[in-house]
């Protein structure tokens, strides 16, 4: 890994003398406020993987980040509208994980120690701020480190936490018959009319459209291999509650759908933490026969103008 971080990246990230990154042990994030409140844990990852890899490159361990998970997706339970603090242990093993052959534990720690004060390099933020600068700085990052690469060994491999695994294993064993379909259909934050993840689609009025029991159900019917057998269950990950009009059109088809509060397992870990059941649905899904994610309600739609 020869490519040397390019001059403007180092005046830009960092505020310390940088002319010799051998002298430092530790990498920390400069937090701020906005940095520390994120998104849900797929976009926290996704995040933290940038820093990892730059900790990789520099030969530094990265002082996992503190974050606190997005409240809209806290629905139900004890943590009901919170922001929920990412305890990172609870979905990554950083032991089994790896970049290209080193494990992430080589370059990660939950807490600098004190003494090493002297020690630290701090950086900027790399994934909030000049969207073009970001951008950049991903490209250049990925080109050198690949995330998720299809073989361990070459990039950024993740393994999820003994926690995830052994919660889905207790799952799957309970209900050996109930999750080889899966699919995802995702409304709750995507109807907000703040929200500009779908605009491409038509935004917000669109994506709710879209997500409606008639066109899911018609899109189930036409996937070319989604075939489970009759009255087979069909797992639905979802943030929507227990009476949603969506859910009453859905289970009034022939279709046999399940959702998270018919497993009491399930419902506890919602009301628990639902980070950590989407996390085990994320699994479950994975390790479905049949599976079908949450854009595939949009596939063949185009904006009329």
């Amino acid at each position: 890994m020869k490519k040397d971080i390019p001059p403007y990246f180092k005046e830009k990230f960092f505020t310390q003398d940088v002319s010799d990154f051998s002298k430092y042990k530790y990498l920390k994030i400069i937090h701020d406020e906005k940095f520390i409140k994120g998104p849900g844990s797929g976009d926290q990852k996704f995040q933290l993987a940038q820093y990892i890899k730059l900790a990789y490159k520099l030969k530094l361990k990265l002082e996992l980040p503190q974050r606190l998970l997005a409240p809209q997706h806290q629905t139900v339970g004890e943590l009901k509208g919170q922001w929920t603090p990412m305890h990172w242990p609870d979905f990554i093993d950083f032991n089994k994980s790896s970049i290209f052959e080193d494990s992430l534990s080589n370059f990660s720690v939950e807490k600098i120690p004190q003494q090493e004060d002297s020690n630290i390099l701090y950086v900027k933020n790399l994934t909030y701020g000049d969207r073009k600068l970001m951008s950049e700085w991903a490209r250049y990052i990925s080109e050198l480190i690949p995330t998720d690469p299809k073989q361990k060994g070459q990039g950024l491999f993740w393994s999820r936490s003994e926690k995830i695994i052994n919660l889905t294993n207790q799952i799957t064993s309970k209900y050996p018959n109930d999750f080889n379909a899966v699919i995802q259909i995702r409304r709750g934050d995507k109807l907000d009319q703040n929200d500009g993840t779908y605009m491409h689609i038509g935004g917000p009025a669109v994506y709710d459209k879209l997500t409606q029991p008639e066109n899911i159900l018609l899109k189930i019917k036409q996937h070319e291999w989604f075939n489970p057998e009759k009255n087979q269950p069909i797992y639905v990950m979802t943030d929507m509650l227990e009476g949603d009009p969506v859910i009453e059109g859905l289970n009034k088809s022939e279709y046999n759908f399940k959702y998270c509060y018919d497993f009491p397992e399930l419902m506890d870990l919602k009301l628990k933490n639902n980070y950590l059941l989407y996390d085990v649905e994320i699994y479950l899904r994975e390790m479905a026969k049949y599976s079908i994610w949450r854009n595939f309600w949009f596939s063949g739609h185009t904006i009329n103008k």
